[in-house]
């Protein structure tokens, strides 16, 4: 009914387009018309775009508005299907100043007419696509506001990270980095019924997303690769005790090395050289599989020497057996879980050297204390790009990229939370087109979503 009355009422304009007495009213359309193009660019850097209450019928997205140039003598009636809420007028105006059309000065008054309509429609917002679906979810919720205790990996830059590493510190529990960026804007998506307290884990990484089971944290992050291995304790594994939620972010495994390093790849390295890597990580399992020094199955190769640390820091050693010590993503053999040193036998493998964290990684291969580090391709392209072309990314997997995730604890209330988690990251991923690079591009990407799709 309202289109109908919009096209009866401008089929009359039309008609009298040629009296000269509408002349000085077209002016003046024209005049709120730039008038609206300057406050709508105020409000649009303070208010959250919504959408108005008629359905466009020219597939244009809810999201970033995609006109095609109007052609030339353009129905009247396309034009009355666009979808204009007041942030996008002035980017319609333009379209409509550009337009070869011959009625522009008609064209116009429909589209202020379509402006009025949308005005009177409230601020209902209805977010299409990926966020559609964010209420039902915080539905899920089984209190409001939900108090979500967050733990996340403090040395991961720039994923997860603080800026100290002490414990004591206040800092240590001021998480930064993508993820961080992630879950508070997942918080302020929920309008704020979710309310988050971070808390800091620091190194070792190894394990630390079964802390989520520990009954400490609701949900813990850190760059954490989802295998399906990892959700049980290694001490119990027909148990599932966490699960993984939606992948936010994808890793590609790689080598650090020093800028004037012959080393390529994988295949250089040999009995002469010595990689850097951290215990129970994707990084470490893949290394010591391309090298030979552990099988498909994680089987350390026969007579490969470990070396064992305490809190002493005393060092013991045992020699691997045929099929006695297995390394993985997830785990190892309990008698080999404090390693500091593998030394396979042969003159194909590295001398495998176990750190604590990425910053202690860098450090070695930029003082030259080992040859070349194991892990993410993340973290190390920053590392190169502050090392002032000291350091070097080389051997990238690029065949067999990684699903980042975080864990939460495999029960009902987990199960809740991480549906609703996955909802509200689902939405500020725009399904996944959204992730690391350009998040890194800028910041403030995900809580620039978060303030344009919060359900009221």
């Amino acid at each position: 009914m309202i289109r109908i009355k919009i096209n009866s009422e401008l089929s009359r304009w039309a008609r009298k387009r040629e009296n000269e007495k509408i002349r000085p009213m077209l002016n003046l359309l024209f005049g709120i018309g730039r008038l609206l193009q300057t406050l709508t660019k105020k409000y649009s850097a303070q208010k959250k775009p919504t959408t108005n209450c008629l359905k466009s019928k020219m597939n244009f997205p809810i999201g970033p508005l995609k006109l095609q140039p109007l052609k030339a003598r353009a129905p009247l009636l396309t034009v009355l299907n666009v979808m204009v809420s007041p942030v996008r007028f002035s980017k319609v105006y333009r379209i409509v100043r550009k337009s070869e059309t011959p009625d522009r000065s008609l064209l116009f008054v429909a589209l202020c007419a379509l402006l009025l309509l949308a005005a009177g429609c409230g601020n209902t917002s209805h977010p299409a696509g990926a966020c559609a679906d964010v209420p039902k979810a915080l539905d899920l919720l089984e209190s409001f506001p939900a108090n979500i205790r967050y733990g996340f990996y403090t040395d991961f830059k720039p994923i997860s990270y603080a800026d100290t590493q002490d414990p004591d510190n206040p800092a240590f529990d001021s998480p930064k980095g993508y993820e961080p960026d992630l879950v508070e804007a997942a918080a302020r998506l929920s309008h704020n019924r979710l309310r988050v307290t971070p808390a800091g884990i620091g190194t070792p990484f190894s394990g630390i997303w079964l802390k989520s089971a520990s009954g400490r944290f609701d949900i813990v992050g850190g760059g954490i690769t989802a295998l399906e291995e990892r959700r049980f304790d290694p001490d119990d594994p027909e148990t599932p005790i966490i699960t993984f939620g939606t992948s936010h972010v994808r890793f590609r495994q790689s080598l650090l090395v020093r800028a004037d390093s012959p080393i390529m790849s994988h295949d250089d390295l040999d009995s002469s050289t010595s990689v850097g890597v951290l215990r129970d990580t994707t990084g470490e399992s893949q290394m010591l599989r391309l090298t030979g020094i552990t099988d498909a199955e994680g089987y350390v190769r026969s007579g490969t020497v470990i070396t064992l640390g305490d809190d002493s820091g005393a060092g013991s050693a045992v020699t691997a057996g045929e099929r006695s010590h297995r390394i993985t993503s997830s785990s190892s053999t309990e008698g080999i879980r404090n390693r500091t040193r593998l030394q396979a036998p042969g003159d194909d493998v590295p001398l495998v050297v176990y750190l604590s964290s990425q910053a202690e990684q860098i450090a070695a291969v930029a003082d030259g204390d080992v040859d070349a580090a194991a892990g993410s391709e993340i973290g190390y392209l920053i590392a190169t790009r502050a090392s002032g072309g000291r350091l070097r990314v080389t051997a990238v997997d690029t065949e067999n990229p990684e699903n980042g995730a975080f864990s939460y604890p495999n029960t009902q209330k987990g199960d809740r939370l991480r549906l609703t988690m996955d909802t509200l990251i689902n939405c500020l991923t725009d399904g996944g087109e959204i992730g690391f690079a350009r998040w890194h591009e800028n910041p403030q990407v995900f809580l620039e979503r978060a303030q344009r799709y919060a359900p009221d």
